[in-house]
């Protein structure tokens, strides 16, 4: 189900937003739970560029990142705005 996260790790919480059943789910936020923003992701394997694009006009290089947590492997994409380093 589509959706997105909202993270206060002021707060040590996180929100899991469903828009499409208008639920959401809050919980502690963890290192195993909250979304990847780091650059470099803790236990990376691999990162490949797989497409520049722009998001609310800014351009940015989307990445499919391999990585191992709790001796499982799991795969991400990220998105790295170019022009602010964000």
């Amino acid at each position: 189900m589509p959706g997105y996260n909202i993270v206060r790790s002021d707060k040590n919480l996180m929100w899991m937003v469903m828009p499409a059943s208008k639920t959401y789910m809050e919980m502690k936020a963890e290192s195993s739970n909250t979304p990847k923003t780091e650059e470099k992701i803790p236990g990376e394997i691999t990162r490949k560029k797989i497409a520049s694009e722009k998001i609310d006009g800014h351009p940015t290089d989307k990445y499919e990142i391999t990585y191992k947590h709790n001796g499982k492997t799991d795969k991400i994409y990220q998105w790295l705005a170019t022009d602010m380093k964000l």
